[in-house]
C-alpha cells in the first residue's frame, strides 16, 4: 500500500489491475488496446448545455420559450438532445435553422458522408406536409442544423414555425475537435 503522490516519468507498464479512488488526470489522453496512433487517444470529454439560437434562412424571426440543448462530447462524438417550443414569430420566411454547441465535422475531399447529418425529431402541433412531420438536416461545417419537409421523390420543402410548436430531438453527430 502506497499513501501520498506517486510521480513517474516515463512510460510505466503495469501488469496486474490498478484500483484508484480518486480522480485520474491526464493531459494527454487515454489511449485503449495497443494502437497508440494519435487519432486512437481519447482526448476530450465535455458535458454541458448549449443555449441555442434559432433564425429564419429566408426573412422574419422566431423565438423560443425553450432553447436549452444539453450535450456529451467524448472525442469527436456530440451528442444532443433537447425539448424546444416556440414562443414567438414574426413573418417567418424560408425554414427555421438552430445552432449546435460544436460545428459539423469538414467534408474535406467528400469522402466522410458522416459528416452530414439527418434526424426526425418528434413533433407536437406541428402541421404535416405532404404527410409528412419535419426533418432535421446538417451538413459539412455548418454549427447548425435546418429543419425541413421531405417530398415524396421532390425537394425539401421548407418548415415555417408557428407559435406553441414543440420539437423533442436527440441525436448524435461528429465534428473535427
Amino acid at each position: 500500500a502506497m499513501s501520498g503522490t506517486l510521480g513517474v516519468t516515463g512510460a510505466t507498464t503495469l501488469s496486474s489491475t490498478l484500483g484508484v479512488t480518486g480522480k485520474i488526470t491526464s493531459t494527454a489522453g487515454i489511449t485503449f488496446g495497443s494502437d497508440t496512433a494519435a487519432v486512437n487517444v481519447l482526448d476530450d470529454y465535455e458535458e454541458g448545455i448549449h443555449e441555442a439560437t434559432f433564425a429564419m434562412n429566408g426573412s422574419g424571426s422566431v423565438t423560443m420559450t425553450r432553447s436549452h440543448v444539453a450535450y456529451t462530447k467524448v472525442g469527436r462524438m456530440v451528442t444532443i438532445t433537447a425539448e424546444t417550443l416556440v414562443g414567438s414569430i414574426s413573418s417567418p420566411v424560408g425554414s427555421m435553422t438552430m445552432s449546435l454547441p460544436f460545428a459539423i465535422g469538414n467534408n474535406a475531399g467528400g469522402t466522410h458522408r458522416e459528416m452530414f447529418i439527418g434526424a426526425r425529431p418528434v413533433s407536437y402541433h406541428v402541421p404535416l406536409v405532404n404527410s409528412e412531420h419535419p426533418v432535421i438536416l446538417g451538413n459539412s461545417s455548418a454549427a447548425s442544423i435546418t429543419f425541413v419537409y421531405e417530398g415524396n421523390d421532390a425537394a425539401f420543402a421548407n418548415y415555417t414555425p408557428a407559435v406553441n410548436e414543440t420539437f423533442n430531438m436527440s441525436f448524435s453527430y461528429f465534428t473535427d475537435a
